[in-house]
C-alpha cells in the first residue's frame, strides 16, 4: 500500500489507472485512503475471495458513505468494482461527487451508480441537493449468494453508461443515458441506503480515466455472427461511444474498400450508431475510425454472416463423448454463443456450464458433442461462418421442454431457449431438437408426446415465424418405451410443417466400446451421429442430394401370395436405391398375421426388399409388418449408397393383389423415359401393347403432385412437365395389368 501512495505522490495528475487492492489492508482495520462519512468501512477476509472491504452500520437504518481519496477528480472516468455478497443489500458509487445532499449525511451531489443484488437491479439516480432523481434502471440476471460479479460506471460528457460482466472481462453494456448537470468531481462509495449495510464485500475498485479520441463498440463483440437470410446477406448494426471531436465516423466490414457513416448523437458528444445495410455472407473485421483522422479506430476481429443453429433437447444433444471434438477451416472460424451469453470461438464442450446465466439449463456432464464436426462439414461445403446456441439439458423430458405463460421466463427450458435466440437477434437458421430418451424411460405415452411435442414446434414458429425444428429421431437404449415416442416423433414431422425429419440413428451400436445403449460416446460413433446430422442439414437447407436412407413405398407394399414373398419397395435420392451390402436380416423386421410369424430369409434388388416368411400367409386376415422396431434395427438395417439407413416403419398394413407387382428392371427392359432429366415434356416409350395408362407423379416428400390418364399411340405417350419445379420425383404408371415405378428428374 506505502508503494501506490508514494506513485501518486509524484504522479497525482499523470495516472490513467488507479485501483484500491484490499489483499495488502489489514483484516478490522478502515482500508487505506479511505474517509468514512457515515458509517463504518473495515477490510474483512471473505470466506472464498480474500480479503475484501465490507460495510458495517453504526445503528440500524443508517447508510454508510465514504470518500475514496485514492482517486482523483475526474471529468470522464470510469469506476470498475468486484461485489460479493452473503446478505444481499444495495450498493454503488457516486461519481464527479460535488456538494452536499442533506438526505443521507456525507453523500454528496453527483450521479449514483448503484446495484441492488436482492432484486438484481441496476438503477443511475442524479442526485441533488435534497432529493434523488432516478435517470434510468435495467434489470439482470447475475449470480447470487457468494458469487463474484463485476460493474463498471462511466461518465463520458454527458453520457452515464452502466455495465455488467461476470467475469471482469467481457462486460455488457446494460444501461446508456444522458445528463450533463455534474462535469467533474470525487469519487464516493455508499452501501445500505436505509436498509443497514448486511454482509457484502467489494474489492479491486478501479479508476479508469477515459482519454480523449478513442472508440469504444458496444453492441458486437469478437467472433459474433449474424444469421443471413435467404439471400445470403444481413444487415450489422452498431453502436458505441466515443471521445473526442470527431468530424464524423465511419465503418466498413470484411475488408470492403467502401465506408459507410455513422451517425452521431445530435444531443452531444459520446455516442454513435448506424447500420452497414445488405452485407454479404462472410466473416472478417469490423472497423470503426474517425472520418477526419484515421488512426483512431476500433477493429473487432471474426465478425460473421453465416448460419445459427440452436441446439436443444437433453444429453446426446448436450454431448457426452469420450473425446473433445474441434472444427477445422483453412480461413472461417465456428463461433458459439456460450451458456454465459458471450460470443467466443467454438470449441467443446459445447455445451459447458461455466458462467452460466439461466441456470436451468446447466449440464455439468456435458463433454463431447458432435456440433464441432457438423460446423467443419458445413463450412467446407458452403464457405460460410456457422454457429451453434447450446439450450439442451441432459435427462430433461418434451415436459420440461414445455413453454410456460411468459415464452421468455428464464426459469424454463423454452425460455432460456427463446431468451437466447433473442439475444443474437432474433434470428436462427434451425432448432437441432434431440430429445425423447426421458420420455421413453418414464412411460410418456405416445398421445402425450405427439401434443407435447407439437406445442413445442408451434410456439417456436409463433415467437420466431419461419423458424423450424429439425427432430433427431433417438437411437438405441434399454428400454421398451422407444417406438412410442419415435412413432409420435413420426406423427408430428409428418402432419406438421414446422418440424422436419432430422437424422436416423436407430441403428448404431451404443453398446459397444464401453458405451452405456444410450449416449454417442465413442470418436466411431460420434463420428457417424455428426455425419448424419451434417447429410439431414445439407438436404434441408444447403440443396443436398442425399439428406435421408430410404423411405418405404407405402402405396406399392403388397404380399404375392402365390410366390409367397412380401415385396417392400423402397424411394431414395440414389440409383440403385438400396446397398446390397445392407446388414438387414429377418430378425430385422415384425410380421403379423392374426399372430406374430416368422420370417426365413430377406433379399434385397435394387429398390425393393422381398421378405419371405417362413409359412404361407392368411390373406382373410389384415397383414403387418413393422421394420427396426425398439432396437432390432441395431447393426441390422437397410441402408443406401451413402449408408444411410432406412427410415423405420411400424404396422404397415399389406395389400395382398396378385395383379399388381414392382419390377425394378421393368424400365431398362420394357419401358423407357426419356429424356431423364426431363425439362418440360417427358416421352414414355413401352414396349408391350397397351392402351392406356394411369400415371401418378410424387415429389420427394412422397406427396402427390401431379397425377394424368394417358392414350398409348404407337407405343408411345408423352407427359407436359413444364408446372413442375425442378427436383427428384418419383413417377408410377399403372398399364392396367401392373404398376411400375422410376425416378425421375426436373431441369
Amino acid at each position: 500500500m506505502k508503494k501506490k501512495l508514494f506513485l501518486l505522490l509524484l504522479f497525482p495528475f499523470t495516472l490513467l489507472s488507479q485501483t484500491y487492492n484490499f489483499s495488502y489492508d489489514e483484516d478490522g482495520l478502515i482500508p487505506i485512503n479511505i474517509t468514512e462519512l457515515n458509517g463504518s468501512i473495515k477490510v474483512f477476509t471473505h470466506p472464498t475471495e480474500g480479503k475484501t472491504m465490507e460495510g458495517k452500520v453504526i445503528a440500524s437504518g443508517q447508510t454508510v458513505v465514504a470518500n475514496l481519496d485514492l482517486f482523483q477528480n475526474s471529468n470522464n472516468y470510469s469506476i470498475t468494482w468486484k461485489e460479493t455478497y452473503t446478505t444481499a443489500r444495495r450498493s454503488g458509487f457516486i461519481l464527479r461527487a460535488n456538494g452536499s445532499n442533506s438526505i443521507t449525511p456525507g453523500l454528496k451531489k453527483g450521479y449514483l451508480f448503484q446495484a441492488n443484488s436482492a432484486t438484481n437491479n441496476l438503477r443511475i439516480y442524479k442526485s441533488n441537493s435534497s432529493s434523488f432523481t432516478l435517470l434510468s434502471d435495467k434489470n439482470l440476471t447475475a449470480p447470487g449468494l457468494n458469487s463474484p460479479r463485476w460493474y463498471k460506471a462511466s461518465v463520458n460528457g454527458n453520457t452515464l453508461s452502466f455495465d455488467y460482466s461476470t467475469d471482469g472481462v467481457s462486460f455488457i453494456n446494460l444501461i446508456t443515458t444522458k445528463d450533463y448537470t455534474y462535469t467533474s468531481g470525487k469519487t464516493q462509495y455508499s452501501i445500505g441506503y436505509g436498509r443497514g449495510a448486511g454482509n457484502l464485500y467489494v474489492d479491486d475498485i478501479k479508476l479508469s480515466v477515459i482519454q480523449n479520441n478513442s472508440i469504444t463498440i458496444n453492441n458486437i463483440k469478437p467472433y459474433q455472427v449474424f444469421q443471413r437470410d435467404s439471400s445470403g446477406k444481413a444487415d450489422i448494426m452498431i453502436e458505441g461511444n466515443y471521445t473526442g471531436a470527431p468530424q464524423g465516423i465511419e465503418a466498413t466490414w470484411n475488408s470492403s474498400q467502401i465506408w459507410t457513416p455513422l451517425v452521431i448523437d445530435s444531443n452531444g458528444e459520446g455516442t454513435f450508431s448506424g447500420m452497414l445495410q445488405n452485407r454479404s455472407q462472410g466473416q472478417g473485421q469490423l472497423e470503426v475510425r474517425f472520418t477526419n483522422n484515421t488512426s483512431i479506430i476500433k477493429t473487432i476481429e471474426n465478425v460473421g454472416i453465416g448460419d445459427i443453429f440452436v441446439i436443444a433437447g437433453q444429453s446426446n444433444a448436450s454431448g457426452r463423448g469420450f473425446s473433445l471434438n474441434s472444427y477445422s477451416h483453412s480461413n472461417l472460424k465456428a463461433c458459439l454463443f456460450g451458456n454465459d451469453y458471450k460470443w467466443k470461438e467454438l470449441v467443446d464442450a459445447v455445451d459447458d456450464n461455466s458462467g452460466q446465466i439461466d441456470i436451468v439449463s446447466s449440464d455439468g456432464a456435458a463433454k463431447g458433442s458432435p456440433w464441432p464436426i457438423v460446423a467443419t462439414n458445413i463450412m467446407q461445403s458452403q464457405d460460410i461462418p456457422v454457429a451453434f446456441i447450446p439450450t439442451a439439458k441432459g435427462g430433461s423430458s418434451i415436459l420440461e421442454w414445455q413453454p410456460g405463460s411468459n415464452h421468455s421466463d428464464p426459469s424454463t427450458l423454452y425460455g432460456s431457449m427463446n431468451r437466447r435466440i433473442k439475444a443474437v437477434g432474433g434470428k436462427v437458421k434451425g432448432i437441432l431438437f434431440y430429445q425423447g430418451e426421458r420420455d421413453a424411460f418414464s412411460n410418456t405415452s405416445e398421445a402425450n408426446y405427439e401434443q407435447r411435442l407439437n406445442t413445442f414446434v408451434n410456439t417456436v414458429a409463433s415467437d420466431f415465424p419461419g423458424l423450424k425444428v429439425i427432430i433427431g429421431q433417438i437411437g438405441q437404449a434399454n428400454n421398451t418405451g422407444l417406438d412410442r415416442i419415435r412413432k409420435a416423433q413420426f406423427k408430428v414431422i409428418n402432419s406438421n410443417t414446422n418440424a422436419i425429419l432430422g437424422p436416423a440413428t436407430y441403428d448404431i451400436k451404443l453398446s459397444d466400446e464401453n458405451g452405456d445403449f444410450l449416449h454417442f460416446k465413442s470418436d466411431k460413433d460420434m463420428l457417424e451421429f455428426s455425419r448424419r446430422w451434417y447429410m439431414a442439414l445439407n438436404q434441408i437447407h444447403y440443396s443436398g442430394v442425399n439428406g435421408y436412407g430410404p423411405v418405404i413405398d407405402l402405396k406399392n407394399v403388397i404380399y404375392n401370395y402365390i410366390d409367397n414373398k412380401i415385396i417392400v419397395p423402397f424411394a431414395d435420392e440414389k440409383t440403385p436405391i438400396i446397398n446390397i451390402k445392407s446388414t438387414v436380416s429377418p430378425d430385422s423386421f415384425d410380421l403379423d398375421n392374426n399372430g406374430s410369424v416368422n420370417i426365413s430369409a430377406v433379399n434385397i434388388k435394387k429398390n425393393i426388399v422381398e421378405i419371405i416368411p417362413s409359412s404361407i400367409l392368411d390373406i382373410t386376415k389384415p397383414i403387418k409388418l413393422s421394420y427396426a422396431s425398439l432396437n432390432k434395427g441395431v447393426n441390422k438395417a437397410i441402408y443406401d449408397l451413402d449408408n444411410l439407413p432406412a427410415q423405420n416403419f411400424y404396422d404397415v398394413i399389406i395389400k395382398t393383389e396378385k395383379s399388381i407387382r414392382i419390377l425394378p428392371d421393368y424400365f431398362n427392359d420394357n419401358v423407357h423415359l426419356y429424356p431423364n432429366p426431363v425439362e418440360q415434356t417427358l416421352f414414355i416409350h413401352i414396349q408391350n401393347s397397351v392402351n392406356t395408362i394411369n400415371i401418378k407423379v410424387y415429389d420427394f416428400h412422397r406427396t402427390l403432385v401431379l397425377t394424368d390418364h394417358q392414350v398409348v399411340e404407337n407405343n408411345i405417350t408423352k407427359l407436359n412437365l413444364s408446372i413442375l419445379e425442378k427436383g427428384i420425383y418419383y413417377i408410377f404408371i399403372d398399364t392396367g395389368q401392373e404398376t411400375i415405378s422410376q425416378k425421375l428428374f426436373k431441369k
